[in-house]
């Protein structure tokens, strides 16, 4: 029996002149990742018949990206750069252009490099490649130091509060790692003061958010200082920050569909909490419009009513109790603001007696709407349902006499 040849024929769209190859063998390596023909040939004796199939090659190299981490950017001693792969990985870096060059390596840390811009390279296993520029800035960074603020939930210990500071670098600078946080606690009655010390080993680069508890003196505040000293011995400093250990309550506006509600926000306090409303509009039921209410809740951000649920306008005066029995009571005035309509109206004609008028609110999908006052001459029945005139959530009444009309949405 004859023997069968077979001649394969691999094109690379979208050039299908040209092959890539034509082999004998049933398998073909090295190809790059995109779309084939293969137009295989059988050849027995004097017959030939050929089949072919489109084939496509998946990439599988994963893109390259990372971020660049310094420390000691603000020591005059030099600055290290470490590269973050956030995808793919990195398997060699180096510093193509700068006041000083770094020769291909498999480390990602440059290290004691002088200030100024680089341009840094970096490639992956497949020898694809990502160029970053960076500035290293090595004069000293002024950091910020922000007012305390009460965290959302308080310390798990009913005796205590914590207090959040945040540490922000000048505009173009960074923080140098790690940096030590020394709190100076003035106690009130004039009791010894009290120092803690926190050290941090690294963080983010921009702006840095630090935690301290403080002890809860019933009724009293007092004042700490912190000292923040940066990896090269810079230090700064902000004093006489206020520890008020009172929970507080804020509120918040959301507009709905058709009128507004609130969130009730807690700092300060310990969850759960529970939730009674002393004193609010006539038309109001807690639990319609929150089907939790009165708690316990375990989120210090509580809502009432909804996109769909509007409040009804007055005074709400509330009282919220955590878990470690603490009473905060406030009140909120919620108005609710009815929406100016946009009324858009014209005749037919430069002398003609009818006009159009189209009704939108903005926000908002206009539902019903009526005539209820018109000129003598209007010969429909007032008050007129327009409803069917509702087109898209807007009211568009054709044909009417040029005159005044009050209508009812």
């Amino acid at each position: 029996m004859p023997t069968a040849v077979f001649l394969f024929t691999v094109y690379k769209f979208p050039n299908l002149n040209v092959p890539v190859s034509v082999t004998s063998s049933n398998s073909l390596s090295g190809l790059n990742a995109g779309t084939y023909k293969v137009v295989a040939t059988q050849t027995v004796n004097d017959l030939i018949n050929s089949d072919e199939e489109q084939i496509v090659i998946e990439s599988a190299i994963l893109p390259l990206e990372y971020s660049i981490g310094v420390s000691n950017q603000n020591c005059s001693q030099g600055a290290q750069i470490t590269l973050n792969a956030t995808v793919g990985s990195i398997s060699q870096c180096e510093i193509i252009s700068g006041p000083e060059l770094r020769p291909l390596q498999t480390s990602t840390v440059f290290s004691n490099l002088q200030e100024g811009t680089y341009n840094i390279r970096a490639f992956n296993s497949c020898g694809e490649a990502v160029v970053t520029t960076y500035t290293v800035l090595l004069g000293s960074a002024d950091l910020a130091i922000s007012e305390g603020i009460l965290s959302n939930d308080s310390s798990s210990n009913c005796d205590m509060v914590n207090i959040s500071n945040m540490i922000t670098p000048a505009e173009g600078t960074t923080i140098s790692y790690p940096i030590t946080i020394a709190y100076t606690i003035h106690p009130p009655g004039g009791a010894n003061d009290i120092v803690v010390t926190q050290q941090i080993p690294t963080g983010m680069p921009g702006t840095l958010e630090v935690s301290q508890e403080f002890q809860i003196y019933e009724g009293e505040d007092y004042t700490y200082d912190m000292q923040v000293t940066d990896n090269c011995n810079v230090v700064f400093n902000k004093t006489g920050m206020v520890v008020n250990a009172e929970p507080q309550i804020s509120f918040q506006e959301s507009i709905g569909l058709c009128g507004k509600y609130f969130q009730i926000s807690m700092t300060g306090a310990k969850s759960p909490f529970t939730v009674n409303f002393i004193n609010a509009p006539a038309e109001f039921d807690a639990e319609a419009f929150n089907s939790d209410h009165p708690g316990p809740f375990n989120t210090s951000v509580i809502q009432y009513g909804s996109q769909d649920n509007h409040l009804p306008s007055g005074v709400y005066k509330v009282e919220i109790t955590d878990s470690c029995g603490r009473v905060v009571i406030d009140e909120y005035n919620l108005e609710q603001i009815l929406p100016v309509p946009s009324v858009v109206s014209r005749n037919n004609g430069c002398f003609a007696e009818l006009g159009n008028t189209q009704i939108s609110i903005s926000g908002r999908i206009v539902v019903s709407g009526s005539i209820i006052s018109a000129p003598e001459a209007y010969t429909e029945s007032l008050p007129q349902d327009v409803n069917g005139f509702i087109v898209d959530g807007k009211l568009k009444l054709l044909n009417l006499t040029i005159v005044t009309y009050v209508i009812l949405m």
